[in-house]
C-alpha cells in the first residue's frame, strides 16, 4: 500500500492547479505517494492540462459539479494511500512537506488528523488554526466591533495569535485559510471503519 494520496478537487482553475502539481510531481521524496485530481465538470482546460503535462497524475473526471463533499468522496473510494491528503488547487507544496507530514502521522497511533502550517506567498504567516468561538468571538468577528477593536482580545485569543506555530498543538480546529484552502492528513478509511476522530479515539494535531 502507498503511504500517501494526495487529492486535489478542481473546478475550472486550471492555472492554479498546473502550479500546484508542479509542486508535487517530482519534488517529494522518501515516500511513496500518488496524487488524484478530481475535476467537478470545468469548462476550461484544467483536464486537458492535467492528461497532457502530468501523466503520472490519475483524473476522474466528473459529469457534473458534485461540490467539494461529494467531489472528494469519489476519489476516496478509488485511492490506495494509508494516508489520504486533501489539497486544494491554489495551494503550493514546499518540498518534503508531504514527507514530514507522513512521518509525523505515523509517529503515534493516537494520531488522527494533521494539519499543517499554512504560508501566504510572501512566507508570511496565516492564522489557519482556531480556538473554538465563544460569545465574545461572535461580536469581535463579525460586527463592526471587530473593525473599531482591531486589537481585541477575543479575536487575538480566536485566531491563536499567542501561538507561535512552530511548536504541535493539538485538540484545536483547522481553517480553511482564504478561500477554502486545505491542507489536512486523514486516514484512509475503509468503507465500514467510515467513522469521526472521537469514534475512533485518536486526536486532531495541529502544527506540523
Amino acid at each position: 500500500m502507498l503511504d500517501l494520496s494526495v487529492v486535489i478537487l478542481n473546478w475550472n482553475t486550471a492555472a492554479l492547479l498546473e502550479q500546484s502539481l508542479d509542486t508535487l510531481v517530482g519534488t517529494q521524496s522518501a515516500r511513496e505517494y500518488e496524487i488524484v485530481v478530481v475535476d467537478n465538470n470545468s469548462t476550461d482546460n484544467s483536464r486537458e492540462m492535467v492528461v497532457e503535462k502530468f501523466p503520472s497524475v490519475r483524473l476522474i473526471a466528473n459529469p457534473t459539479n458534485l461540490g467539494f463533499g461529494a467531489g472528494n468522496n469519489v476519489a476516496v473510494s478509488q485511492t490506495s494511500g494509508r494516508w489520504i491528503l486533501f489539497l486544494n488547487s491554489d495551494t503550493t507544496v514546499l518540498p518534503d512537506a508531504l514527507t514530514q507530514l507522513v512521518q509525523f502521522a505515523d509517529s503515534s497511533d493516537t494520531i488522527g488528523i494533521v494539519g499543517a502550517k499554512l504560508l501566504n506567498p510572501d512566507g508570511s504567516l496565516q492564522y489557519s488554526c482556531r480556538q473554538y468561538p465563544n460569545l465574545g468571538t461572535g461580536f469581535f468577528r463579525n460586527t463592526p466591533l471587530g473593525r473599531l477593536f482591531p486589537k481585541n482580545k477575543f479575536a487575538a485569543d480566536y485566531l491563536m495569535k499567542e501561538y507561535d506555530h512552530l511548536t504541535l498543538r493539538s485538540g484545536y480546529w483547522k481553517y480553511p485559510a482564504r478561500k477554502y484552502k486545505r491542507l489536512y492528513l486523514t486516514p484512509n478509511p475503509s468503507p465500514d471503519t467510515r467513522t469521526s476522530s472521537e469514534e475512533r479515539g485518536v486526536n486532531s494535531s495541529w502544527g506540523v
